[in-house]
C-alpha cells in the first residue's frame, strides 16, 4: 500500500481512485444495467411492422447513443439517440412524439426511470465501486 506523509496527499489519492472506479465499474454497471432495460421495456414488448430497429447499430441500445458524463464525483448516464431533430429516447422514454401511430404510441417505456429504481433499490452500485476500490488496492471492509 502506498504511504502519504499528510492528510490532504491521502485525500487527493484516495479522490483519485474513487473517480477512476466511478469511471469505469460503476459506469460500465450503470450503462449495462440500461441497455438490459432498453431490451426489456423497448425491444421486448413488440416487433415492428413499418421498419427494421437499429440495436446495437445506432439505436437505443447502441453504446455509442448512451452517453456517459463525469463531473466530480457525480455520474450520469443518458440515452441520446436522436434522428435528426427529433429526440428518440425521450420519445420512446414518454410515448409522445411518434409521427405514426402504432401500439406503443402515446405509452411510455421508462427505461431510464427503470434504470434508476433498479440501481437505486439494490446494491449494485456499492459492490460495483467497493470492487473497483479493491482493484486498486483500497480495502472497504
Amino acid at each position: 500500500m502506498k504511504e502519504f506523509n499528510n492528510l490532504t496527499d491521502t485525500l487527493s489519492f484516495l479522490q483519485q481512485q474513487i473517480n477512476s472506479s466511478l469511471k469505469e465499474e460503476v459506469s460500465d454497471l450503470t450503462v449495462k444495467t440500461l441497455q438490459e432495460n432498453m431490451q426489456k421495456e423497448v425491444y421486448d414488448v413488440y416487433q415492428p411492422k413499418k421498419y427494421d430497429r437499429s440495436g446495437y447499430q445506432g439505436g437505443l441500445i447502441d453504446p455509442s447513443n448512451i452517453e456517459v458524463k463525469i463531473n466530480g464525483s457525480l455520474l450520469s448516464v443518458e440515452s441520446v439517440r436522436n434522428d435528426e431533430d427529433r429526440n428518440v429516447s425521450e420519445i420512446v422514454e414518454t410515448g409522445k412524439g411518434y409521427t405514426y401511430n402504432f401500439e406503443y404510441a402515446g405509452k411510455p417505456r421508462p427505461f431510464t426511470d427503470t434504470t434508476r429504481e433498479e440501481l437505486r433499490e439494490s446494491n449494485k452500485l456499492i459492490h460495483s465501486m467497493k470492487n473497483g476500490l479493491h482493484k486498486r488496492g483500497i480495502k472497504t471492509d
